[in-house]
């Protein structure tokens, strides 16, 4: 199941390199997806969702009123309030231009 996070991860992050954006995601905010985004009959199809709604929407508000604007970095976590929920914050320095096809590509051989 991680694997398949971090490949909508990096299908998010093939999606905004252009806007010279990377996402990145934590540990913790990968097992949230994992276990938000896993039920037991429909297996990981409401990842794509939960990706949609948890980052997607408001790293797109960042990219296009906000921090992003120029470009930059963005940090997915998971709030330590009593009811966690995913956070997209904006955190400083430039992308690094990565092959999104390589990185794909190694994660299906490890």
């Amino acid at each position: 199941m991680r694997s398949i996070v971090k490949k909508f991860l990096q299908e998010l992050n093939t999606m905004t390199i252009e806007k010279d954006v990377e996402v990145n995601a934590t540990d913790d905010a990968i097992d949230f997806l994992m276990t938000k985004g896993f039920d037991a009959k429909l297996g990981a199809r409401p990842l794509q969702r939960v990706i949609d709604d948890e980052i997607k929407k408001p790293l797109s508000k960042m990219m296009l009123f906000g921090e992003l604007t120029a470009g930059g970095m963005v940090e997915v976590g998971v709030s330590t309030d009593i009811v966690p929920k995913l956070t997209v914050k904006f955190k400083a320095g430039k992308p690094k231009k990565i092959d999104v096809k390589s990185e794909v590509s190694d994660e299906k051989t490890s």
